[in-house]
């Protein structure tokens, strides 16, 4: 009875073992065929640096080829004039040679002889026209002087104004005017009025929007920070480095959202030539132009399933070291195993062995079961295709302070130093002291 059961045993543990080695190579297997077959980076066809005219040649211009080719950049220049855009002109192989005007050498005067008495009056004359001009130089810098002076000591009407906080409300109590002012001062920011309908009332009804980006544009861009899907929160920006938008940087605060295989990257800010706009834009991956976007997307079957399944045939081996030279005694009521010797030296360290493998295994897929089973990167410098939602116009800029943040001066405040002026009357005496230095300055001339 006692062999029967040794037997039996024996035959257990070689199937575990058998079983054991074929998931070992069935995963390392499937590991080694999946390095083997995995297809070779696919390279991108944006060349955003590549210059088309880098090609140097050796033929020889006519002049009729380079009038046409001034004349091609000349009406290049006013297209992109008219667009407000960038024109890249196309310079001739051959220039013409500059010939700079050379000065002739002023005749030096002769000096005058001194004993000759009919050269006394010429000198005599020009003497008494220099004299007779600079009175009237005199005369008119002290009109001028008069003038001024009769300006500064008249009382001013309105007095100084108070000076205003960007964005802030005005001493009319307009919340808007004073940052709507400074936004239409800026090129290609001024509002252009139409004419009103019979049914609109409302002034604002009457002004068109100035468009700074098109409804659905799409160019090229590169992202700026580099992305990790296991950590969504960060924020990301892009920018563009071509283009007519050439220098513009968006900013998505809301990180990036792991979908299938990729990341979703939406923008909501943009800055462009130093102010910032509300945007709805998307970033695309560059070949498919696909709103997910990865660089490297690793699904983790080594740590996920192959490294746990490893480590589990390993606890089970030790747990039948564990349970070799023992014996099942029961009384008919209840079993108990009991070992009728010491265990040997095997037995002990594949229990050990078991042992540790089986935690490992445990440890390693309670990490699996918390982790996301596909992990995106985006690196820094990844080229993708920027795909605005919507228009964006002069009235989506965003005033400081106007999303909450609280603005503050860049410089505290200092005293008011002892000798400094600080009022009107200050000003307006310190100015007729100044005038009448200099008055008295130009009479002693």
């Amino acid at each position: 009875m006692a062999n029967e059961k040794d037997a039996s045993r024996s035959i257990g543990l070689m199937l575990t073992l058998v079983l054991a080695i074929i998931v070992v190579l069935a995963g390392g297997g499937y590991w080694l065929w999946s390095w083997l077959g995995a297809p070779p980076a696919v390279q991108s066809r944006m060349d955003i640096n590549r210059v088309a005219a880098t090609a140097s040649g050796r033929g020889v211009e006519s002049p009729a080829y380079r009038e046409l080719l001034q004349e091609a950049n000349e009406e290049g220049a006013e297209e992109a004039k008219r667009r407000r855009g960038s024109f890249v002109a196309s310079m001739p192989l051959q220039k013409e040679p500059i010939t700079v005007p050379v000065e002739s050498p002023k005749p030096t005067a002769q000096p005058r002889s001194t004993t000759s008495s009919g050269s006394s009056k010429p000198d005599q004359a020009q003497t008494a026209a220099a004299a007779a001009d600079k009175t009237k130089r005199n005369e008119r810098r002290q009109a001028d002087l008069d003038e001024l002076l009769a300006k500064i000591k008249a009382k001013p009407v309105g007095g100084l104004k108070v000076a205003g906080i960007l964005g802030g409300a005005d001493q009319g109590g307009n919340s808007a005017s004073s940052y709507q002012s400074w936004s239409e001062s800026l090129p290609g920011n001024a509002r252009s009025a139409v004419s009103k309908g019979p049914g609109n009332s409302d002034s604002s009804a009457g002004i068109a929007a100035i468009e700074i980006v098109p409804p659905y544009w799409r160019g090229p861009g590169f992202i700026d920070l580099g992305v990790d899907s296991d950590n969504s929160t960060t924020p990301v920006l892009a920018k563009l480095e071509t283009g007519t938008y050439a220098g513009a940087r968006f900013k998505a605060p809301d990180g990036a959202r792991l979908t299938g295989e990729g990341v979703v990257i939406h923008f909501t800010e943009m800055a462009y030539r130093g102010i910032n706009y509300k945007v709805d834009a998307y970033a695309l991956q560059e070949d498919t132009l696909l709103a997910n976007v990865a660089t490297e997307v690793n699904h983790r079957y080594m740590s996920r399933i192959v490294l746990p399944a490893v480590l589990s045939g390993i606890g089970g081996i030790g747990q039948m070291y564990a349970q070799a030279n023992t014996q099942l005694v029961t009384n008919g009521f209840s079993t108990q195993t009991v070992r009728p010797q010491a265990p040997d030296g095997q037995a002990v360290l594949g229990a050990v062995a078991g042992g540790a493998a089986g935690q490992a295994a445990k440890v390693l897929s309670e990490d699996a079961a918390r982790m996301p089973a596909t992990q995106v990167m985006v690196k820094k410098g990844q080229v993708v295709a920027i795909q605005f939602m919507r228009g964006v116009y002069a009235g989506d800029a965003i005033a400081p302070g106007q999303t909450g943040e609280l603005v503050r001066p860049s410089m505290p405040p200092q005293a008011e130093a002892p000798g400094r002026v600080s009022s009107t009357d200050q000003w307006r005496a310190q100015t007729e002291a100044r005038i009448e230095a200099q008055r008295k300055l130009q009479e002693i001339q």
